[in-house]
């Protein structure tokens, strides 16, 4: 099958997939590129909220327009009437277990979101159809969980150690972005929490970012955050709802593929699936931004889902204390080998999951590129 278009690039471990632009005629760099206003507009949103951005853009409304073409693998579709997180969650898991076999493979890192994923599978499937992937990170996070609901009750494979490949393995990932990916040190910052429910252009005037705005039409850089704020179909007026949306939309799918870019050349026909990563998550999102955080108090950010966990386990400590950390990823550890090798790391991913990479990694040869990949995919950028 020919590839039709591309699902992942970076244009931050290495300068390669800006090279490959530059091989296909494509002048600019890191998202300005002439002709391409939109998409640097973009840009500059995700630098007012992060000096240092994680992951790349994908608009998954796909009203922007890229030197490329773009696949995109959750496309954004009208939300469906309100749902609440609980119905979210058990919908989620019934088109899991309709579409993909068991067993189920739960990927728990004892936080939040992988909780609630394992929660979700716990209520509603065969306990005997579970797996569940863990290591010691796990315990430290939700010991309470793991001898009351795991220990001696559902499969445990140590993910320190191979993981098998057969059945279904079910992450957590995207889970942030249904919530605004909000982290402490974003929070935390100086004037944050006093400006998070205010409009959230005056947020967005302070920074100097907006200077580097530039457009061939009378539209300034605020303008263009209102018309693409309009995309989500909804009021967007302060600060947290701003960041819910950009962060929805455009940095999903960049979450769903971060960990395992170069991964499938050495599990092919793994079944990977990510929880939140689907058209009832998006809706519940879309619906609840008021309910995402209580005010300004950090310990009750997710608290939707903290509910749901502790109806489950009855653990007031978790209910009350447990706020969004870091979870290290190392389930993926021995399951994904060579994950951040250079060696190992392609050019970029197409929507058939080919990942195309130089023999001479880690450096970037033009005249190799042109030899093995030019004709190949020029079809996939816009000036051929």
């Amino acid at each position: 099958m020919t590839s039709t278009g591309i699902q992942q690039f970076d244009h931050r471990r290495s300068k390669h997939f800006q090279q490959v632009l530059s091989c296909h005629g494509i002048q600019g760099k890191k998202y300005n590129y002439p002709g391409y206003e939109d998409l640097h507009g973009l840009s500059l949103i995700n630098e007012i909220f992060s000096s240092d951005p994680w992951g790349e853009i994908v608009d998954r409304t796909q009203q922007t327009a890229y030197p490329f073409r773009l696949h995109v693998r959750q496309p954004w579709k009208t939300p469906q009437p309100d749902l609440t997180l609980d119905k979210a969650c058990e919908l989620s898991v019934e088109s899991i277990i309709k579409n993909n076999p068991a067993p189920y493979y739960i990927y728990w890192s004892g936080g939040i979101d992988s909780t609630l994923v394992l929660v979700s599978f716990l209520k509603h499937v065969n306990h005997s159809d579970l797996r569940v992937c863990c290591s010691s990170a796990s315990l430290d996070e939700n010991l309470y969980f793991y001898q009351n609901f795991v220990e001696g009750k559902i499969q445990v494979f140590d993910s320190n150690f191979d993981l098998p490949t057969d059945g279904t393995h079910v992450t957590g990932d995207c889970g942030d972005t249904i919530w605004a990916t909000m982290d402490e040190s974003f929070f935390q910052q100086p004037g944050l929490a006093e400006s998070m429910y205010q409009p959230w252009q005056s947020w967005f005037t302070k920074h100097a970012t907006v200077k580097k705005w530039k457009s061939s039409s009378d539209l300034n850089f605020l303008d263009f955050c209102e018309q693409f704020f309009a995309g989500s179909g909804r009021p967007i007026e302060n600060l947290f709802e701003a960041r819910w949306w950009f962060y929805l939309i455009c940095k999903s799918q960049s979450k769903a593929l971060y960990k395992t870019v170069g991964s499938f050349i050495d599990v092919p026909d793994l079944r990977l699936i990510h929880f939140y990563e689907n058209f009832y998550m998006d809706s519940w999102s879309w619906y609840n931004t008021d309910k995402m955080i209580k005010g300004s108090v950090w310990t009750t950010y997710k608290w939707p889902a903290k509910q749901i966990i502790y109806e489950y386990d009855g653990n007031q400590d978790y209910l009350k204390n447990k706020t969004k950390g870091y979870s290290s990823g190392l389930e993926y550890h021995r399951l994904f080998k060579n994950l951040w090798s250079a060696q190992h790391i392609p050019l970029f991913v197409t929507d058939n999951n080919e990942r195309p990479v130089l023999p001479t990694e880690p450096f970037f040869s033009v005249s190799v590129y042109k030899d093995l990949y030019y004709h190949k995919y020029k079809h996939l950028f816009n000036n051929g």
